[in-house]
């Protein structure tokens, strides 16, 4: 078998059909917090919900920025853009880029390239992958996967193929592999269970992330 028909047999088997999938529901018209989440996923862990009601990681910085900054506008990347940075920080967090550049400042320069290319709302985003993707590559330290995480996040079809989406084809296929053959091995593997590449994705981050590849026969 492929690493397509792998992966299929091995959701199928361990993860379940696909009725029963964990899903995610993304962040809606609120791109601003898409690209947060995206930005900020780089070397860390989503999050998890705290006694006190609260989330830490990701989750927790993209909700303190939510709650200062709700509802109610539309402006979502402009008033990202016009950011203080050290203020950002003081919501999400210190992260920093390998070069050493905060995360926060990534989000902003991220945000900016956004608005100058005239890319401010959803459809937008979606209509025009390319021009997109240019506009946020043109940050230092912002990437073609992180690039796809975000566009799911706001609707896309795609995959992240991130450290736990690795791991578990991986462990199907029986060998080390890199981000760019999970990526089709998972695309792939949606066609074959005619589902969507972000559902059978999630389901795959959420299965392995919580332990499931303790359990699952490597090749």
């Amino acid at each position: 078998m492929n690493d397509a028909q792998l992966v299929a047999k091995a959701v199928t088997t361990h993860i379940g059909d696909k009725d029963a999938w964990h899903r995610s529901s993304g962040y809606g018209e609120r791109i601003d917090l898409a690209l947060i989440n995206a930005v900020l996923s780089m070397r860390a862990r989503f999050g998890r919900q705290l006694p006190d009601g609260s989330f830490n990681g990701v989750r927790g910085a993209v909700e303190r920025y939510r709650a200062v900054h709700p509802d109610v506008n539309t402006e979502w990347f402009e008033t990202l853009a016009a950011q203080n940075e050290w203020d950002l920080i003081q919501l999400l967090g210190r992260a920093k880029f390998k070069g050493g550049k905060s995360k926060a400042m990534g989000i902003i320069e991220a945000a900016r390239a956004f608005v100058a290319a005239g890319l401010t709302d959803k459809p937008k985003l979606l209509a025009n992958p390319t021009e997109a993707e240019a506009a946020y590559r043109s940050v230092k330290g912002l990437g073609p996967w992180t690039f796809q995480y975000f566009t799911m996040l706001i609707g896309a079809e795609s995959v992240k193929p991130d450290v736990w989406i690795i791991r578990f084809v991986a462990h199907v296929v029986g060998e080390d592999i890199a981000p760019e053959r999970a990526f089709d091995a998972v695309r792939s593997a949606a066609e074959l269970l005619k589902a969507g590449s972000s559902e059978l994705d999630h389901a795959i981050w959420a299965f392995a992330s919580s332990g499931g590849l303790r359990g699952l026969p490597r090749a």
